[in-house]
């Protein structure tokens, strides 16, 4: 079936093209729900391959709740498992999964972009009040959109 990563808005599917469109809505209610063990921490990576190799082997959806940068704390939904989900392992589930104590720019770019609204916010503060470090935190927007959007580009050029 397939694997879904769950977003603010909505879910994207990844993998198998014959599930029927719409679906999504119908699912309901997990047939299992796999929550965090271990110690709270911010989600750093997850083993996307397995997942929908495990997904597809079973025949039923893996939904990874949260987002590369979101902080899950004991107990909270990591997975919601759907259809034939009996031969899941919760344990080799949660192995999937890194966990860190800091968010990185490199697993979660929209991080770079809160430190720089950080900074600026906070040079613009009246107790800080420093509006040259607030223009250089805003001015490092326009080439870091830049050179994001050359990724995209250069991806889709080369057929990704």
């Amino acid at each position: 079936m397939g694997l879904m990563i769950r977003h603010p808005q909505h879910c994207k599917r990844f993998s198998n093209a014959s599930y029927p469109a719409g679906r999504e809505e119908d699912r309901g209610v997990p047939d299992r729900i796999v929550h965090h063990r271990g110690k709270s921490g911010i989600v750093l990576a997850v083993n996307l391959e397995w997942l929908v190799a495990k997904a597809r082997r079973t025949d039923s959806i893996i939904e990874f709740v949260p987002q590369v940068g979101d902080f899950v704390a004991v107990d909270e939904p990591l997975f919601y498992l759907y259809g034939n989900c009996g031969a899941i392992d919760e344990r080799r589930l949660r192995t999937l999964v890194a966990f860190g104590t800091e968010r990185s720019m490199e697993q979660n770019p929209m991080f770079a972009f809160r430190i720089l609204v950080d900074i600026a916010l906070k040079a613009l503060s009246a107790a800080i009040n420093d509006p040259t470090t607030a223009v250089l935190a805003i001015d490092q927007f326009a080439p870091t959109i830049a050179r994001g959007g050359q990724t995209v580009s250069a991806h889709r050029r080369d057929g990704g």
